[in-house]
């Protein structure tokens, strides 16, 4: 082999990514179970933004459930109105079952099935009785109240569901026909990096290319978070070194390049399937 040409480059990665928050409240409704709550004499509930919730920082997706404080009262079971059971069941009446929903009390069923042909004949829902078996009571009429859980009262108070995510994108400059995908995944040395509640774009870069990218991206991740608060965003800059080296071998003339301070090799138009450099 004869070693033609070198020419050495610095690739630039771009990487921004933001860590954000979505924030809901409800009210619920649960079986007290005798625990001291806490309540309004406790002072006024917060805002959900100013609600502490701790997020593992090693998980970039995922949900938690809070309770908001100051926001619990204890009431008399209001379904049951504090008996914790019901003499008559308040979804079927006392009758233990139901017409059912699906043939409507006819007890038969008519539709198409997978083969395209028609079924006509007894409700597979029901059995062919017309009716079901209520579930509130399990069908014997009467029944423990499972709204309160027997307990007789119910702890009502405001939930708040956090649900945090994470968005990464990236700009990559490299001038020479090598794929941009092998840059994303090289090592370089890091020129740049910064984390804020929320960053500002490159402008002062020699490369206005870069500038511009970075602008781009951070105005693209604020967009995307329109329904949602922004807790922190972090961009880096790396330089990644490239060499693009052309040679001759017999009647070839091809490249091949090593990039990265791993100092990796892409060699698509290589002519012998091993070879060992020594770099």
């Amino acid at each position: 082999m004869e070693i033609k040409k070198i020419t050495t480059t610095d690739a630039l990665r771009y990487t921004l990514e933001t860590f954000t928050q979505l924030r809901g409240i409800q009210w619920v409704l649960e079986p007290y179970n005798g625990l001291p709550i806490d309540g309004p004499e406790n002072g006024p509930a917060p805002e959900p933004w100013a609600v502490d919730c701790h997020i593992d920082p090693a998980k970039k997706f995922g949900f938690r459930e809070v309770e908001v404080p100051h926001t619990a009262v204890v009431t008399s079971c209001f379904l049951c109105k504090g008996k914790g059971e019901f003499k008559k069941c308040p979804n079927c009446k006392g009758d233990g079952d139901k017409t059912c929903d699906h043939c409507k009390g006819t007890a038969v069923q008519s539709e198409l099935t997978t083969t395209g042909s028609t079924y006509t004949g007894p409700c597979l829902y029901c059995g062919g009785d017309g009716k079901i078996k209520c579930i509130t009571c399990r069908g014997q009429g009467k029944g423990n109240c499972i709204t309160c859980n027997e307990e007789r009262k119910v702890k009502q108070f405001i939930r708040m569901v956090v649900v945090w995510g994470h968005q990464i994108d990236e700009f990559v400059h490299e001038k020479s026909d090598m794929p941009d995908s092998l840059v994303k995944l090289a090592k370089g040395e890091v020129v740049f990096e910064q984390e804020l509640p929320q960053v500002n774009p490159i402008t002062s870069y020699p490369l206005d290319e870069l500038n511009k990218n970075s602008a781009l991206l951070i105005e693209k991740h604020r967009n995307n978070s329109a329904d949602r608060r922004i807790m922190r965003q972090r961009h880096q800059l790396r330089v990644v070194p490239v060499a693009e080296i052309e040679y001759h071998w017999k009647h070839l003339k091809a490249r091949y390049w090593i990039y990265g301070k791993e100092r990796c090799v892409f060699a698509p138009n290589y002519p012998q399937k091993s070879v060992c450099i020594l770099l």
